[in-house]
């Protein structure tokens, strides 16, 4: 009994030195609202309250509202006024939708500082202001104004591979033009235009989606990928930009562009004579090939890799066996029309194209 005696007294001993450094506690925590308390252990002293979200300040207040005895206790306080209730106002750029690290600190009346004591702690910001949700389909084309003075009308635009947005930036680093950018530094733009899923008819096709690619040389010597993937073009549309992030592209200001190619591997019997019984099969390499873009003929020839007629399709590519044959003739003539060298193409133009059918 005297040993049960003792452990209590020592865990009550224990809950009054942890209560007695209590710096405060966060209760409600909400984008635009936080509240709790906050003290300097042993202190009556009203101390302000400071609020970071990923490091950026976004709030301020004073814990000068009345609570309960327990925080009294807690604080070591004569006071009852340690409460906080801060209403955010909080910025139209961090309305985003993302998770973010809110950190909140007691602000002393010498200037010293301490974070209290349950933070950091995740806080949901949701879609805002400025903010929309990321594109809801693979292969869908974001587009916002060009960043040059009298030419913002021209546009620029990129494809959303899943997770960002792929495009090629250009004058920033004209020589890696392909980049991925995370959807809220993008979301992040004040001219940004409506996000277009294009045309498209669903047929599947199988294919290689890496940078380098091991293929099979058929009778009747095409290459096509035997352990490829089978999706619809709106994911292959999605893995030809991404595949071509990979591979990486220079930038050009004018409408002629250079495809960037996968590499790919085969081995071939085709070397051999006919007047052979046997013959060793040769392996044939070929290297990726770094492209030449801009903005609108990176998309075009990202989306024209679903097309096993483009110039450029996706390495290895062969419609899945029990696609409608009439279905894919159409797809074919829609990227042929779409992607057509006599087609006046800009980032505007490109964009408004990808809305129709061309078949």
């Amino acid at each position: 009994m005297k040993k049960l005696h003792f452990a209590l007294c020592a865990s009550a001993l224990l809950l009054t030195c942890q209560l007695t450094f209590a710096k405060g506690w966060v209760d409600i925590a909400q984008h635009n609202r936080f509240a709790g308390w906050a003290c300097r252990p042993g202190s009556a002293q009203i101390v302000d309250v400071h609020i970071y979200a990923n490091g950026r300040i976004i709030g301020a207040g004073k814990s000068g509202n009345h609570r309960e005895e327990a925080v009294k206790n807690a604080c070591g306080s004569t006071s009852h006024f340690h409460g906080f209730d801060v209403s955010v106002a909080t910025p139209p750029d961090m309305m985003d939708g993302t998770m973010k690290d809110v950190m909140i600190y007691a602000i002393y009346n010498d200037g010293s500082h301490e974070k209290i004591d349950n933070t950091p702690i995740k806080v949901q910001f949701p879609y805002g202001g400025n903010s929309t949700p990321p594109p809801a389909n693979f292969g869908d084309v974001v587009g916002r104004d060009l960043d040059a003075t009298g030419l913002g009308y021209v546009g620029h635009i990129g494809v959303w591979d899943g997770e960002m947005v792929v495009e090629a930036i250009g004058f920033k680093d004209s020589r890696n033009t392909i980049k991925r950018t995370p959807w809220s530094a993008y979301n992040s733009n004040p001219t940004k235009w409506q996000t277009i899923s294009p045309v498209t008819i669903n047929v599947r096709h199988k294919y290689c989606h890496a940078k380098e690619c091991s293929l099979t040389e058929l009778d009747n010597g095409d290459l096509v990928s035997m352990t490829g993937s089978t999706h619809g073009v709106r994911e292959m549309a999605a893995k030809s930009a991404y595949i071509k992030f990979l591979i990486g592209a220079e930038y050009t200001a004018t409408a002629q562009s250079s495809a960037a190619r996968q590499g790919f591997r085969f081995y071939s019997k085709r070397h051999c004579s006919p007047f052979v019984s046997s013959c060793q099969p040769r392996q044939t390499k070929i290297k990726p090939t770094r492209g030449i873009y801009r903005c609108d003929t990176f998309v075009l020839d990202a989306w024209g890799g679903t097309s096993a007629l483009h110039s450029n399709p996706l390495s290895g590519v062969k419609a899945a066996p029990f696609e409608n044959r009439n279905n894919l003739d159409k797809w074919y003539r829609h990227i042929g029309s779409l992607t057509a060298w006599h087609r006046l193409q800009t980032p505007k133009s490109v964009y408004d194209n990808m809305q129709r059918a061309w078949w």
